[in-house]
């Protein structure tokens, strides 16, 4: 414990009264080495007067890689067209989910009517007493699949068929940029 006490009162000591004086010296340096930097030095040569300055290195010959595409007007045709055609094909499927969603708000709403109508009441009464007969699992899992059925016609009459899943997405997106690809044409 004494140690620590004696190390940080000469840490304390050691250091300057103002952390600026430290920074200010080390900015003075860097100014004066950039100074130093933007001035010609006797070892540089100086080119003679009426000399054009140097020209801009010359642009590299087109490359041979298969990765490497030269930007010209066709292939950024090419692109532009590619994108037209994914942004098309992604408004298309995102209206797509929305109508999917919206049919299936629809279907549930009709459902849980159906489910609350006299004629699913019958069924509901009817699979109150269906089960005193029984007497094997067998004949329990039979009434469970005839009640099941009887009410699956109530919710069809009533609302029609339950609209289909939608496809998965990503095999959807990936068809979709598939698509744009095949729009675009080879890129060269």
């Amino acid at each position: 414990m004494r140690y620590l006490l004696l190390l940080s009162c000469v840490i304390v000591i050691l250091l300057p009264s103002t952390p600026s004086a430290q920074f200010g010296a080390i900015k003075k340096k860097i100014g004066e080495a950039a100074k130093k930097a933007g001035e010609p030095t006797d070892s540089t040569p100086k080119p003679a007067e009426g000399t054009p300055p140097p020209k801009a290195p010359a642009t590299t010959a087109p490359s041979n890689e298969p990765n490497v595409i030269p930007i010209t007007d066709t292939s950024l045709t090419a692109l532009e067209r590619g994108l037209q055609t994914e942004i098309t094909l992604r408004a298309a499927y995102k209206k797509e989910l929305e109508d999917q969603a919206a049919r299936a708000k629809q279907y549930e709403a009709c459902s849980n009517q159906a489910n609350t109508s006299p004629e699913m009441m019958a069924v509901v009464q009817k699979s109150a007493s269906a089960y005193d007969n029984v007497k094997t699992q067998d004949d329990m899992i039979k009434v469970a699949a005839r009640i099941a059925a009887e009410h699956d016609a109530v919710v069809a009459s009533k609302c029609g068929q339950a609209p289909p899943k939608p496809a998965a997405t990503d095999d959807r997106l990936t068809d979709i940029m598939r698509k744009a690809a095949a729009d675009a044409g080879p890129i060269q």
